[in-house]
């Protein structure tokens, strides 16, 4: 469903017109790639903490940038 939110941003004017809102989304995707490696690769569970919370706010902050 994230995806398809990134679309339909990306449809009404791509890239330029909103940089902003997509740029935070691939954050998102990057700390939600981040958080395995984190936790199940480096069998971290303090940093798998710390990157979830910093995605918790990256998905607020994306939910609030697609509105």
């Amino acid at each position: 469903m994230t995806a398809i939110a990134a679309w339909w941003v990306w449809r009404q004017g791509g890239w330029n017109a909103h940089r902003g809102a997509l740029a935070l989304f691939l954050v998102q995707l990057v700390l939600n790639a981040a958080w395995s490696w984190l936790f199940f690769g480096l069998h971290s569970p303090a940093a798998g903490l710390v990157c979830i919370a910093g995605l918790w706010i990256a998905i607020l902050l994306t939910i609030v940038a697609f509105f």
